[in-house]
């Protein structure tokens, strides 16, 4: 899911002015709180979907969308149709997510969280001016919506906004300052404007609030080298190739670290293992080889 950054998180945030009772029931009510717990866990660790899916979170939400089933037969209020739609949106099932948020939205007009959440879908179904409406009228609804925020950001990325996407994003890590997601991108919309020292401010405090997350340490390592700061970048790049072995981009950046530090034989090794994760990569091999030669002559 990420994003990329973003990460697309699916809990967070308000439920807007939905009417007095139209809260699910108790069971399902335990439900959701469950599957929000599994969800924010899966994605502060980063997970991609499929593995997300799998997981516990992925469970949780199965129990969940069983549990609103029969609420939305029964002619469920909308927030139960929102919980569902995020149900949808976890199992890959996007278009049926927004008709569930769709719905919802018809419902109850002024609740944030259901505009929010076809935000998410339009998201992940590739239709980004869409998804920014959708999330700007969250916002309006409720301006403490840090989620609203994000997801204009994100939305504005995809249109190649980065300007108003950096701003997006920094109201919405002003509203979260402990979301790690909000603050890693922001960083990749400052990066992408070219404004490398903000952008590794945002990764580094990003860094500083989840260490764990392989991407955050990745984009340091990338601002950083950018910066000319090499031995800096291959600490950063080692850390995110500790915490995800298996990605060719980050053995690429430690390789050019490498390199730049003048330990050739070690720059070729790590483009070597960059090839063997991604046979495809454009020219890797000639520069391994390159690099090899060199470090022998």
């Amino acid at each position: 899911m990420r994003r990329k950054g973003g990460s697309k998180k699916a809990s967070g945030g308000g439920r807007g002015r939905a009417r007095t009772g139209d809260g699910p029931g108790p069971a399902t009510e335990a439900a959701i709180e469950k599957a929000g717990r599994e969800l924010d866990g899966a994605l502060q660790r980063n997970q991609d979907p499929d593995a997300l899916r799998a997981g516990p979170a992925g469970r949780a939400f199965d129990e969940l969308d069983e549990a609103l089933r029969g609420e939305v037969k029964k002619g469920a209020p909308p927030m139960a149709r929102v919980s569902r739609g995020y149900a949808l949106i976890l199992r890959g099932e996007y278009r049926k997510g927004l008709a569930a948020f769709t719905k919802a939205a018809r419902l109850e007009p002024e609740m944030a969280m259901a505009h929010a959440g076809r935000g998410h879908a339009l998201l992940w179904l590739g239709q980004h001016g869409r998804a920014y409406a959708a999330f700007t009228r969250a916002a309006r609804l409720e301006p403490g919506m840090a989620r609203a925020h994000a997801g204009r950001g994100e939305a504005l990325q995809g249109m190649g906004n980065y300007k108003r996407a950096a701003a997006a994003f920094g109201r919405a890590a002003s509203l979260a300052p402990g979301d790690a997601g909000m603050q890693y991108s922001r960083g990749e919309a400052l990066y992408a404007l070219g404004r490398t020292q903000e952008a590794l401010e945002s990764y580094d405090r990003a860094a500083s609030l989840e260490p764990n997350v392989g991407s955050v340490h990745s984009a340091r390592g990338r601002a950083l080298l950018d910066m000319g700061r090499h031995d800096e970048a291959l600490a950063a790049l080692d850390e995110a190739a500790r915490l995800e072995p298996g990605s060719a981009d980050v053995h690429v950046g430690r390789g050019m670290a490498l390199e730049k530090l003048g330990r050739l034989g070690e720059a070729a090794d790590a483009l070597a293992e960059a090839a063997r994760l991604e046979p495809g990569i454009k020219d890797i091999a000639g520069i391994r080889d390159g690099l090899r030669r060199a470090a022998r002559e």
